[in-house]
C-alpha cells in the first residue's frame, strides 16, 4: 500500500521521465493531489540523468512497473495500490485505460476520445500545469462539484 498520510509523504519524491502523455501525467496528478500531496512529484525530460532516490513511475525501471499488465495502465496500478476507490478517480482511470491500452478504439466524439485529445493538446501547447488543471476540473465534474460544461 502506498503512503497516504501527510506525515508519511513529507520529504518523499516521486518521478517519471519522458514526454507528457496522458497516463504519465494522470499518474503524477493522482500522486500529487490524492495520494501524497506533501511529496515532490516530477516529470523529468528523457534527457535527464536517472535520479537516485525517490519512487519511479511509468518508466522501464519503475517501482510499480511489475504490477502493470496489458490491461491496466500505470494510473490504474497506482490507484489500485493506493487503496482509493473514489468514483471520480476511477472514471479518470477508465479514460486513461482507453487512451493508453485501447487507443485503437478511440472515437473522436466519445468522452474517451475528447479526453485523450484534450490531454494531448494541452501537453503540446501548455504543459504539465494545464494538464493538472484539466484533470482537477474533470475530477470535480465527476464529483458533482461543477456544473456540466
Amino acid at each position: 500500500m502506498l503512503a497516504s498520510t501527510s506525515e508519511d509523504c513529507v520529504g518523499k519524491r516521486f518521478y517519471s521521465q519522458g514526454i507528457l502523455e496522458p497516463d504519465k501525467v494522470a499518474s503524477a496528478w493522482l500522486i500529487a493531489r490524492h495520494i501524497c500531496p506533501e511529496a515532490r512529484v516530477e516529470i523529468l525530460s528523457k534527457e535527464s540523468d536517472r535520479p537516485s532516490g525517490g519512487t519511479a513511475f511509468d518508466v522501464a525501471w519503475a517501482d510499480w512497473e511489475w504490477l502493470r499488465t496489458s490491461t491496466r495502465s500505470t494510473y490504474e496500478t497506482i490507484l489500485s495500490e493506493s487503496g482509493l476507490s473514489d468514483p471520480g478517480l476511477m472514471a479518470i482511470g477508465e479514460m486513461i485505460r482507453v487512451s493508453e491500452i485501447m487507443y485503437w478504439t478511440l472515437e473522436p466524439d466519445t468522452p474517451a476520445g475528447r479526453f485523450d485529445r484534450d490531454m494531448k493538446e494541452l501537453a503540446l501547447q501548455d504543459g504539465l500545469e494545464s494538464m493538472f488543471d484539466y484533470l482537477d476540473k474533470f475530477y470535480a465534474r465527476k464529483q458533482g462539484l461543477l456544473g456540466e460544461q
